[in-house]
């Protein structure tokens, strides 16, 4: 059959799926005495449309995976469809069949195509693209400027982690289990509350943080001394003005006893 819109996708014989000769057009009604009130079929109806509704899904399934993931109906049959005017009453299930067979299966929608999901990645990537960390060449430097910017906010300056908002928590950076590989798919990514770093950090600027992570963070050398519990600036700084300040004072008073 022509279709209004051309010649249909061969899809099979709609004949032989469906016991009818012909495919109505779009919309139309099958040749044949008019429909009367709703009747219960008996089982042999039952079987012989059973057996021409398998036959259509069988085609389709198995010749689904040589077409297209997404074949979009031409303008005129969509066209034709929204001008028919449908009957309001029941149609010969060979009928329905047949229309089906020339007018729906032709073109799914997509979702039940084995490569549907590749398909839709294609169109715009649902999930970034994870690069693979090369470290070698990583400027680290960089890196943590570019740490202290985006993620100490949440993870703190030094990587430790920190209990954010409404019960949850920026986890620690310093557990050496953590791999370089994790750390780029979560910047990637944004799994749970994390914010997804996949347009403003390049893959660069990506690798120069996951090294500064998994070096300095997670090994570090404490070149001015002991480390002090690895938290911060503020316990340097107590430290500090403990021992410094009280060292001074030490020293005042002990003067001022020998004066």
């Amino acid at each position: 059959m022509t279709s209004p819109a051309g010649e249909a996708p061969n899809q099979g014989t709609p004949a032989q799926a469906t016991g009818a000769q012909d495919s109505p057009a779009p919309g139309t009604r099958a040749s044949g005495p008019p429909a009367g009130p709703p009747t219960f079929w008996d089982a042999a109806q039952i079987r012989r449309v059973s057996h021409q509704v398998a036959d259509v899904v069988a085609d389709y399934l198995t010749r689904l995976p040589d077409r297209p993931a997404y074949q979009p109906p031409p303008r005129g049959l969509l066209e034709a469809m929204r001008a028919a005017e449908w009957a309001e009453q029941g149609e010969p299930a060979e009928a329905v069949l047949a229309e089906f067979t020339a007018h729906v299966a032709p073109y799914p929608f997509g979702n039940g195509h084995p490569g549907f999901a590749a398909w839709v990645n294609s169109l715009d990537p649902s999930v970034p693209a994870v690069p693979t960390p090369h470290l070698a060449g990583a400027n680290q430097s960089a890196g943590q400027d570019l740490f202290s910017l985006n993620c100490a906010a949440c993870h703190t300056i030094l990587g430790s982690g920190d209990a954010l908002a409404f019960g949850t928590n920026a986890p620690s950076l310093q557990n050496r289990g953590v791999t370089a590989q994790q750390i780029v798919e979560a910047m990637r990514t944004g799994p749970a509350n994390m914010p997804r770093f996949s347009g403003n950090l390049t893959d660069r600027q990506v690798t120069d943080i996951v090294s500064y992570v998994t070096g300095r963070l997670q090994h570090p050398t404490n070149p001015g001394g002991a480390a002090l519990g690895g938290v911060g600036p503020v316990a340097e700084g107590f430290v500090a003005l403990l021992i410094g300040v009280g060292g001074l004072a030490l020293i005042c008073f002990w003067i001022g006893e020998r004066s």
